[in-house]
């Protein structure tokens, strides 16, 4: 089965599959609605060809957000324009390309099973007061999702979790064949780097032919590390980030392995943004981002230490100052949120019905004409709308 380009304002109903650590099936993590779960007994390509999956496909590719995508505000095509861009899925977008397997929220190094808020990391939900564990089902996840394989293009084995702990990582490897199809398959996850020491690393790259990882260590001090991670290993983060690059460039270098830092920004670590660019060129990895520690759904009480109205002149100097260390530096800096504007209250929906974009009557009704005829077998064309 080959991939077909498409077009339309988002590509994640049309290619990206998450199942959560509750075994609920999605394409996007801002969908507070999912499209079913796998503890019913269907597997994860059913609930990915649901009634409800295609309908949100045919909602997203017309110019709407679809109703389970406006449940919550901080979805990204709420808020600015897009215009439709061309992306590769199957033919009807049968498989999807990308799968994100999430182990359980009880999988962490840093608060271990049984998390509190005095021991997990401050901005980690699983810091609530009213942490709920999941369910240890990642065996039953890997089962259902197996027959998804052939067809991936991206691997991403993450949730609320620290997927090197315990070797949780090659577990699902194991179980989901990566093997025979890791010649096809980037793997992407974020891992808090603790765990990745130089055994696990060489095994990491027998295992992996192409990678993209992200590394969190939200500060560039042990004494901030220690504040925020709940734990003093910032030494060891730096000793086991610097032998993973020394092994990346003996295992195809940056063309197969891409690897950057992804910070979250709050009031204990803000002052040492510029101090983070000059750790991230001194590791080469390929680029570093940054956003605002955001409230998780007014689950983790950081109080004032997030961007807010009183300290948000604050968070824009010192990211004005990143971004001419970076500069400098010339390190690639990404900021996923921006720094000087405050988000949306928690919960808050925006106003009116969302589209994703305002766009030519003329190019609505053309690509809803193409749609119309190639779902009726008469005109197959590769720009058509997706359903």
């Amino acid at each position: 089965m080959q991939l077909i380009e498409y077009k339309a304002f988002c590509s994640l109903p049309s290619q990206k599959c998450i199942v959560n650590g509750w075994g609920d099936v999605s394409s996007c993590c801002y969908q507070l609605t999912q499209l079913g779960s796998i503890l019913g007994g269907k597997t994860v390509l059913e609930l990915w060809n649901s009634p409800l999956a295609k309908d949100i496909r045919r909602e997203t590719a017309l110019g709407n957000l679809h109703k389970v995508c406006t449940s919550w505000n901080t979805c990204p095509f709420q808020v600015k324009e897009r215009t439709p861009e061309p992306f590769m899925a199957y033919e009807e977008c049968e498989y999807p390309t990308y799968l994100e397997i999430c182990l359980p929220n009880t999988h962490c190094n840093i608060g271990g099973m049984s998390p509190t808020p005095d021991t997990a990391c401050i901005m980690c939900c699983r810091s609530a007061v009213d942490f709920n564990p999941q369910p240890q089902i990642t065996d039953l996840l890997c089962e259902k999702s197996l027959p998804l394989m052939p067809y991936l293009k991206t691997l991403c084995v993450l949730g609320v979790a620290e997927p090197f702990w315990k070797d949780a990582v090659f577990e699902v490897f194991k179980k989901i064949d990566f093997h025979k199809y890791k010649h096809q398959i980037q793997f992407t996850t974020n891992t808090n780097v603790v765990c990745l020491t130089e055994k696990v690393t060489e095994r990491f790259f027998q295992e992996v032919e192409y990678s993209d990882i992200s590394f969190s260590l939200d500060a560039a001090s042990p004494n901030t590390y220690l504040k925020i991670r709940k734990i003093d290993s910032y030494h060891v983060c730096i000793k086991n980030l610097k032998n993973y690059m020394i092994l990346r460039d003996q295992n195809g270098g940056g063309g197969r392995h891409k690897t950057f830092i992804y910070n979250n920004i709050n009031m204990l670590n803000v002052s040492e943004m510029p101090k983070m660019i000059e750790v991230a060129a001194d590791l080469h990895v390929d680029k570093i981002i940054m956003l605002p520690t955001h409230d998780q759904c007014g689950r983790v009480a950081m109080g004032d230490l997030i961007l807010n109205e009183k300290n948000i002149d604050v968070f824009k100097r010192y990211s004005e100052a990143a971004r001419k260390r970076a500069d400098q530096l010339s390190v690639n800096l990404y900021y996923s949120k921006p720094f000087d504007t405050l988000p949306p209250p928690v919960g808050q929906e925006s106003g009116g019905t969302p589209k994703l974009v305002q766009i030519k009557l003329g190019l609505l009704y053309g690509l809803y004409f193409f749609s119309y005829n190639a779902a009726q077998g008469e005109i197959l064309n590769r720009n058509r709308i997706v359903f």
